[in-house]
């Protein structure tokens, strides 16, 4: 399945372990869920201590979504300090820049103006400045291991980002000396 509820412990530690998680899981193409538990549990003692059922109520109950979540504990955060304000709003748009579907950024980036009383059009074109970023990013990366490959030899990785292998049968066809 593509839907994940994250548990965390509820204190700071744990709410902090979730914020760094959630983009790397966004990036995988899931649906992220987040559900702090009660102060001074983790996820394997309120396990233990309660039945599948009440687990399952628990969770329904409790979790929000990854937008939700981090609105939620960013704007305690943030207060009613502009500069924090804004700058909570730019961290939950690099989360939803993690997201693969192009509507769903859409519905997250309408959900998040309702929430912060912003416009649409402002909040896109920050947006629009982390999804460059990330993809100006991951190209850096993708031709530094286009690099390391080409000095290892035996592997080719097109323009378009694809690898393939040569066998080395054709290599040593290429070079009969070898």
């Amino acid at each position: 399945t593509q839907n994940i509820t994250v548990l965390y412990d509820g204190d700071m530690a744990g709410i902090k372990a979730s914020m760094r998680r959630i983009d790397m899981l966004l990036e995988q193409g899931l649906k992220i869920r987040v559900c702090l538990l009660p102060d001074g549990e983790d996820p394997d003692s309120f396990a233990k201590k309660h039945r599948d059922s009440e687990l399952q109520d628990y969770l329904a109950a409790e979790s929000k979504d990854f937008l939700l979540f981090k609105a939620d504990i960013l704007s305690k955060e943030a207060g009613n300090d502009p500069i924090k304000r804004a700058s909570m709003v730019n961290e939950i748009l690099k989360s939803i820049s993690c997201v693969k579907d192009n509507i769903e950024r859409a519905f997250y980036v309408k959900e998040c103006a309702k929430l912060f009383d912003l416009s649409e059009n402002d909040l896109n074109l920050n947006l629009r400045r982390f999804v460059w970023e990330k993809t100006k990013e991951q190209s850096r990366i993708a031709q530094q291991q286009q690099q390391q490959i080409q000095q290892q030899g035996g592997v080719t990785v097109p323009m378009d980002g694809t690898q393939s292998e040569v066998p080395d049968i054709i290599e040593t066809k290429k070079h009969p000396e070898i």
